[in-house]
């Protein structure tokens, strides 16, 4: 089954990184990978001092002494979590291995990558633990980035994909019912290809529901009344999602 793309996708895909501030792909648990979070040790003191003499070198002159931010974004607090929040360790790591610093991206090395990680993390008060972290992407794709408290909701204007009913609203617009809680897009929100879409088709649905806006664009037609993977630029406050793609997952929503 080919995934519908909307064509104002780049437009959103851009507006939503400017309010995320980052650009690497975020969790979807509703994968049903294992998942940790940086409050389980994923990273040694060792790794950490060696990060901060890295930051000290090469990032300060953006980031300030305090990691308060300056030039570039803030990377402590509520700034960082923010910006991070519910996101992979996996997704910071390539961030920084990929852009940073702004000067000389790419420069840095996997080894330099994990200790300024293993820094930021002790930076805002996650604890060292006797495993080191390390730089393959299997390892620490499912490491979550949240709060002490754990996960919570995503917050507004993130790209998230949520699987539910695909059916019309009395006004004849496009709504998903019985919808899962949303969760970060992977892949910056790009199309679900078929093999995940049908892996999707067995998560059990929820009690969330979406307007979709722009989904007309998508001429979604064929696919009411099925289980379906949409993603776009969730709006919470009006319960709405600017959808980038929708996919059908081929299993029916009849009971």
């Amino acid at each position: 089954m080919e995934p519908q793309t909307s064509p104002r996708l780049v437009v959103l895909v851009l507006i939503a990184i400017g309010f995320a501030a980052a650009s690497a792909p975020g969790l979807a648990a509703q994968d049903g990978g294992q998942v940790r979070t940086i409050w389980d040790g994923i990273y040694t003191a060792e790794q950490a001092q060696r990060g901060q003499a890295l930051f000290e070198t090469t990032c300060v002159h953006c980031h300030a002494d305090d990691l308060g931010g300056g030039e570039g974004p803030a990377l402590v607090g509520a700034g960082f979590m923010r910006s991070w929040f519910q996101k992979t360790v996996q997704s910071l790591f390539t961030h920084i291995l990929t852009a940073m610093p702004s000067d000389q991206p790419g420069s840095l090395s996997g080894d330099e990558v994990a200790a300024l990680t293993g820094f930021v993390l002790s930076a805002n008060g996650v604890p060292a633990g006797s495993e080191r972290l390390e730089s393959a992407p299997d390892l620490i794709a499912h490491i979550l980035i949240v709060g002490e408290d754990g996960p919570g909701p995503v917050p507004d204007f993130s790209l998230v994909q949520v699987v539910g009913c695909l059916s019309t609203g009395p006004d004849e617009d496009w709504v998903l019912t019985r919808g899962t809680e949303p969760v970060r897009a992977r892949d910056g929100g790009g199309a679900v290809d078929e093999a995940d879409a049908r892996a999707l088709a067995g998560v059990p649905l929820g009690t969330q529901a979406f307007g979709l806006m722009d989904a007309a664009y998508l001429r979604p037609e064929p696919l009411e009344g099925q289980k379906v993977v949409v993603q776009g630029l969730l709006i919470r406050q009006q319960a709405r999602i600017n959808v980038t793609t929708l996919t059908g997952t081929g299993a029916s929503c009849e009971p």
